[in-house]
């Protein structure tokens, strides 16, 4: 079993969902996915479902901090509001903003938006 540090514990605790939250005498608390359905502490969950809650909450916290520096470049090119305020789904990689930008932008937009992007080194969590 790996070591359940404070930090990871802390990080699963902010990327649950509230509905899926509880406290147990000021101990971070959790629903405990199937076959559990219990409510337990965060430092106790089954090792492989420990690993899984750790593996999201880390993808959330790439995904927080690639919106810090993409959104902003995605408002200076107009684009937030169009399409990509509603979805996550086309924000995953470069790749993925630029095929949702190619919809309805030229090829000359899309090379800039693809140098700012680049340029402001925006960490795609894939």
């Amino acid at each position: 079993m790996t070591e359940r540090s404070t930090k990871d514990i802390n990080l699963i605790w902010n990327w649950t969902h509230k509905d899926f939250k509880g406290s147990c005498s000021k101990t971070k608390s959790i629903m405990w996915p199937a076959p559990h359905h219990c409510l337990g502490p965060i430092s106790e969950l089954p090792e492989k479902e420990f690993q899984d809650a750790l593996k999201y909450a880390l993808h959330k916290e790439a995904c927080k901090d690639r919106d810090e520096k993409l959104i902003p470049i995605l408002k200076r090119f107009n684009l937030w509001e169009p399409g990509f305020s509603g979805t996550e789904q086309w924000r995953e990689c470069l790749h993925d903003v630029l095929t949702f930008t190619s919809f309805t932008k030229p090829e000359s937009f899309l090379l800039e938006l693809k140098a700012a992007i680049e340029h402001a080194n925006v960490p795609f969590p894939k």
